[in-house]
């Protein structure tokens, strides 16, 4: 069997934790999360880190919005996706801010069998902490009734689409409200939205 690659995702602030978790596991591609609007710090730890790693290294940057959940979720999801046929996914979750944490954390439980390992390099102490990759646990039948739902679908559509009885369809929807995907008007929430991408 043929080894994969590594791949680690990462926001940037401090090159710190990033540069102890490439040598670690022998990272071969480097993904950089970086803020539409680019800090100095930012500018400077990437710098930092092409100089350092060269041309050993192929490094990518790809954008995000910095404190929405939403956006920094989907582009985990993108991104993982893109890479996951050739790579191995680790995800640093030591730097940047707490939503960048926070949505990778939850894109990865969307694409989990995709993802190797979540890491969090602890500063202080420089232990390397794996946190477990968990799955959001989402049915493919009440999936599909998010994207239908998604696109404003009628339940005897979704009935005629999916073959389930409407009493059952009513009974999804119900447990979707219940786990915070749609809101009460049957429209779906922010983790719904992220949930049909």
């Amino acid at each position: 069997m043929k080894h994969k690659r590594s791949v680690l995702i990462s926001p940037i602030f401090s090159p710190d934790s990033i540069i102890a978790i490439i040598v670690r596991y022998r990272i071969e591609k480097l993904v950089l999360l970086v803020d539409k609007q680019i800090k100095n710090e930012q500018r400077e730890s990437i710098e930092k880190l092409r100089q350092t790693f060269g041309k050993a290294l192929s490094i990518d940057q790809k954008e995000i919005e910095l404190f929405n959940i939403v956006d920094i979720t989907t582009r985990t999801i993108e991104i993982i996706r893109e890479y996951q046929n050739d790579y191995e996914i680790i995800l640093n979750i030591s730097t940047g801010k707490r939503t960048q944490a926070f949505g990778m954390i939850y894109g990865s439980t969307i694409v989990a069998e995709h993802v190797e390992r979540i890491i969090y390099y602890d500063h202080d102490t420089a232990e390397m902490i794996e946190f477990p990759v968990l799955c959001h646990g989402l049915s493919e039948v009440k999936g599909q009734i998010l994207r239908y739902l998604n696109k404003n679908e009628s339940i005897e559509k979704i009935h005629r689409e999916t073959g389930k009885s409407k009493s059952m369809i009513y009974s999804h929807i119900r447990d979707l409200k219940e786990k915070g995907y749609l809101d009460e008007e049957g429209n779906l929430t922010e983790i719904g939205q992220i949930l049909v991408h």
